[in-house]
This record gives structure tokens, C-alpha cells and sequence, in this order.
């Protein structure tokens, strides 16, 4: 009789222990893919930071070509 409690007992334990086992699984399956997202949405933003600055460096050429246009046109009209 005490064995078979025993017995029951560590049957109980083993699947207790086989379960805790799946959900750490289970968790490190989802650990693995928030990373490959996180990776993935650093990439993006990466992509997204060089896109702005070299919008902000087309912008900045552009300007500087404008004003130099109107220096030019400035000059055309106002000879000194």
C-alpha cells in the first residue's frame, strides 16, 4: 500500500515535471521569436533612420542651390 502511494506520488511529480518542461519550451519557442522580431524591427527602423537623413541631406542641397540661384538672380537684377 505505501508503495503504491509512493509510486503514485512520484508519477505525479514526473508529470508535473514533464509539463513544467513544455511550458519552458513553450516560453523559449516565444523568446526566440520576440527576438527575430525585434531584430527585424530594428532593421526597419535602421532603414527608415537612413532614409530621413539622407532625405534631410537632399533637402539641405536643394536649399543651398536655391539661395544660390536667388543670389545669382539678385545680382542679375541689382548689378552693384
Amino acid at each position: 500500500m505505501a508503495n503504491e502511494r509512493l509510486t503514485e506520488q512520484f508519477a505525479a511529480i514526473e508529470r508535473k515535471i514533464e509539463r513544467l518542461a513544455e511550458v519552458c519550451r513553450s516560453h523559449e519557442a516565444e523568446k526566440r521569436q520576440y527576438r527575430e522580431k525585434i531584430a527585424q524591427l530594428e532593421a526597419e527602423l535602421q532603414k527608415r533612420l537612413d532614409l530621413e537623413k539622407a532625405f534631410a541631406e537632399e533637402k539641405n542641397l536643394i536649399r543651398s542651390k536655391i539661395e544660390n540661384l536667388l543670389a545669382r538672380l539678385e545680382d542679375i537684377e541689382d548689378p552693384k
